[in-house]
């Protein structure tokens, strides 16, 4: 029987698969804009009367406010949540789940589960910033633990161009111009890490796409260094074991496991995460009413860990709820960052948009962090201690002012 139609299967997808019709908008004039803020201001002028340009475009969109460093904006933006469209159970209460089920941490959790493992797949919501932070907090762990290669889904130049460049530029992918994003490579080229690109430059089609994203990542990783050991950072249902959210179509971490059996740890935390409109798993309030947590954690039966569906996935995350705050407390970083109110750069020019660089880092490096100011309130970033140089530009992306700033506190 085939898989039922959902969008929220397919909405994730037309980035890469749209279909081209007479009515599609030129997407590499969004790409070329100078700032998100001014990308935003140019898709702010786009409509369509079809379904799936229309959906796409609503990605892209929220893929933009993310980037601008306006999370809580690219969630409400977007029309689809983790799971608004799944029938809600009748007993999707707290009863719902075995008495014994327990929550904990997820980072040494995880870690202590990755000892065996040869892959690790975690996956993100391309447009939630906040499904990044497992992935960076995690690094430190499994490269102390032996592993060797970050494989990344959105690289769009060599991981050894990246490596010898020694930090992110626009042109290094499509969601690593994100700031979050951004930290999580630079955090993991200072940790040792071989980065790795995997995305078939040209496919026709999901099918096709699957298989050579498993063919790159194999042939860069174990085909080249038996003793490779791979934590893979992916888009939704990339790291299914299984099909079933690709139709029929065998998922990327489905094709390694059938490569490696064994050796593939699946972890899901796209589904059990916060939406502000509500339209969240069944399960996710659930879940967080019994185990609240300012942190991501897993859930174990016994001495097992829990996933959603078993067969998908290995294990499941559940993510803090991160409120509604614009510029949510989730930036700090785990406490490495304070917010401070940015100054205001673009006089009565509004909305402005206020990146933050190291002072002294190349101006082609991806900010530090951005914020958005709208109106006469001063937009937040959140920042390390160090010296920062400040830049703001106006809606299309024209330089504004800027100045410097020097913040105490650890670098």
């Amino acid at each position: 029987m085939q898989p039922r139609f959902r969008l929220r299967h397919l909405a994730p997808l037309l980035l890469w698969s749209a279909t081209a019709s007479a009515a599609e908008p030129d997407w590499d004039r969004l790409d070329a804009a100078p700032t998100p803020l001014a990308a935003l201001t140019e898709a702010a002028t786009w409509t369509s009367n079809d379904p799936g340009i229309a959906i796409r475009l609503a990605l892209e969109i929220a893929v933009l406010h993310a980037e601008a460093g306006e999370p809580a904006r690219a969630l409400s933006t977007y029309p689809f949540g983790p799971g608004g469209d799944i029938p809600r159970p009748p007993a999707a209460g707290p009863r719902a789940f075995p008495p014994d089920l327990r929550c904990e941490p997820a980072v040494p959790a995880l870690a202590a589960q990755s000892r065996d493992a040869q892959f690790v797949f975690i996956n993100e919501a391309h447009h939630v910033p906040q499904t990044r932070l497992l992935t960076l907090a995690v690094l430190r762990e499994l490269r102390a633990a032996g592993f060797t290669h970050l494989a990344v889904e959105s690289l769009r130049e060599p991981g050894t161009v990246l490596q010898a460049r020694g930090y992110p530029v626009a042109a290094t992918g499509k969601y690593t111009r994100e700031p979050v994003f951004a930290e999580l490579l630079r955090e993991a080229l200072r940790l040792g890490w071989r980065v790795v690109d995997y995305e078939p430059r040209q496919h026709d089609g999901m099918e096709a796409r699957e298989a050579g994203q498993a063919e790159n990542l194999w042939n860069r990783t174990l085909g080249t260094d038996p003793d490779a050991r791979v934590l893979v950072h992916a888009g939704y249902a990339h790291v299914d074991l299984v099909r079933g959210r690709l139709f029929d179509i065998l998922p990327l971490a489905g094709r390694i496991a059938e490569r490696a059996p064994g050796a593939v740890l699946s972890i899901d935390q796209v589904d059990l995460r916060p939406d502000p409109s509500r339209r969240e798993h069944p399960r996710y309030r659930p879940l967080l009413a019994r185990f609240h947590s300012t942190g991501p954690q897993v859930c174990r039966l016994g001495d097992d860990l829990w996933a959603l569906d078993p067969t998908r996935n290995t294990v499941s995350v559940l993510l803090p709820d991160g409120g509604t705050a614009e510029r949510p407390e989730w930036l700090a970083l785990d406490g490495a960052r304070r917010p401070i109110a940015a100054p205001s750069l673009c006089g009565d020019t509004l909305p402005c948009l206020i990146e933050a660089r190291r002072l002294g880092d190349p101006p082609d490096e991806v900010a530090v962090d951005r914020c958005v100011q709208r109106d006469a309130d001063r937009c937040v970033l959140f920042l390390r201690g160090g010296s920062y140089q400040l830049r703001g530009s106006d809606s299309l992306g024209a330089p504004m002012g800027q100045t410097t700033a020097r913040l105490s506190g650890p670098d």
